[in-house]
């Protein structure tokens, strides 16, 4: 188990993986979402950025030997607003 300021420091990196993909990052303790507010056009393209996020966000953990929930990792909802 991570003390809080390491894990801090590593989620900090997050960050810098969810802003290359143009997604938003939100953390709380050791809790993070990920969305991208998009036109319903652009729904594909937004699905496919979150999920190429999702997989570098993997790829990132493995590096540092952290396990994600794999139980947790799902695209929650996509809703559409006009």
């Amino acid at each position: 188990m991570l003390g809080p300021l390491l894990y801090l420091t590593y989620a900090s990196e997050l960050r810098e993986v969810a802003d290359r993909h143009g997604v938003a990052f939100h953390s709380f303790a050791d809790d993070t979402q990920l969305s991208k507010l998009v036109h319903i056009e652009d729904i594909d393209a937004a699905k496919q950025a979150v999920i190429n996020c999702v997989l570098d966000i993997q790829r990132w953990s493995n590096s540092h030997r952290l396990k994600l929930n794999e139980a947790l990792k799902l695209i929650d909802s996509l809703r559409a607003t006009r």
